[in-house]
């Protein structure tokens, strides 16, 4: 049957077989309806069964497109499934339920149409949807993905960056918009083809991280990443940072520069102060000189003072 592919696989778990295969039906539609059944054989007898009914679902979807300062967007979404309309819906983005949001209030659920209503939209709420339905006589429920759209826009970056040689260059392209767009990163207005650069998905959007985990000094430039994606072909608004890189050993220059002007200074001082000391030493040895000279002069003078007391 065309479109349809079948894989098998086998594992040992528990030192048991076990045997897994797998239908995949591509664009399921009503020439698909009907019951499937896998069984499995030995030695020609049926040893056990399994079966699955499937029935197509037709959708009838309200996806619309993000528009700066509207009062409202509208997303809906409407299923047939086996002739029977289910109502009985619930709510998700991101697989947290829509009426559990802090910002809840923003959110108006009308059942009737399976609507969902959002006041005041921003470019934040854009992204995938999804209205799951509760099906009749069935344990599992029905989503149906709703997509509301909105052209990729990039967030300002810092307006520069100054980065040491050798530390890690960490850039992120923040984009806020759904589909998710793709990312291209220049570096001086030239596409960046460099097997030192890793680009990484972030929030979705592909190649939106940048990293380089040693930056030389000839990293340094404009960097400018530029969103696009298929669905908004226009909406390519990207945005740039002047990244700078300095020597390693360039925040080590001021602390040698202060410890360099001690140690002249300390030098300085170290010879005033030899200077000095032998300056005083010398003095000291003159005058000592001087007093040792004229011992007998001063005696003298003494001793006449003593025998002539008028004199």
């Amino acid at each position: 049957m065309e479109g349809v592919t079948t894989i098998q696989k086998s594992s040992v778990v528990n030192s048991k077989l076990m045997l897994r295969h797998s239908l995949i039906l591509e664009n399921f539609s009503t020439a698909n309806d009907g019951k499937y059944e896998c069984s499995l054989v030995k030695d020609g007898l049926r040893v056990s069964r399994s079966s699955i009914e499937l029935k197509p679902v037709v959708e009838t979807k309200t996806e619309p497109t993000f528009v700066l300062g509207s009062k409202s967007a509208s997303l809906s979404c409407v299923i047939q499934y086996d002739g029977k309309s289910p109502s009985n819906l619930i709510w998700l983005k991101n697989n947290v339920q829509i009426s559990t949001r802090s910002d809840s209030n923003r959110f108006v659920i009308i059942g009737d149409n399976n609507t969902l209503i959002i006041n005041n939209p921003i470019r934040e709420d854009a992204g995938l949807y999804i209205a799951r339905f509760s099906i009749p006589d069935s344990t599992h429920a029905y989503d149906c993905e709703v997509q509301y759209l909105a052209g990729p826009l990039v967030l300002d970056f810092e307006k520069s960056m100054n980065i040491i040689e050798g530390e890690e260059l960490d850039l992120r392209c923040v984009v806020k918009g759904y589909p998710y767009a793709h990312i291209t990163w220049k570096k001086d207005e030239i596409v960046i083809n460099d097997s030192r650069v890793i680009l990484s998905e972030l929030y979705g959007h592909i190649n939106a991280h940048l990293l380089i985990r040693r930056t030389m000094y000839s990293d340094a430039g404009v960097y400018a990443c530029e969103p696009y994606s298929a669905q908004f072909p226009n909406d390519t608004s990207g945005k740039s940072v002047t990244v700078r890189i300095k020597d390693k050993l360039a925040a080590l220059w001021p602390f040698l520069g202060i410890v360099g002007e001690v140690l002249v200074l300390c030098i300085v001082i170290f010879i005033y102060e030899k200077r000095r000391s032998k300056q005083i030493q010398k003095e000291d040895n003159a005058a000592r000189e001087v007093d040792g000279s004229n011992p007998d002069k001063k005696e003298g003078l003494r001793h006449r003072n003593t025998n002539n007391p008028t004199a």
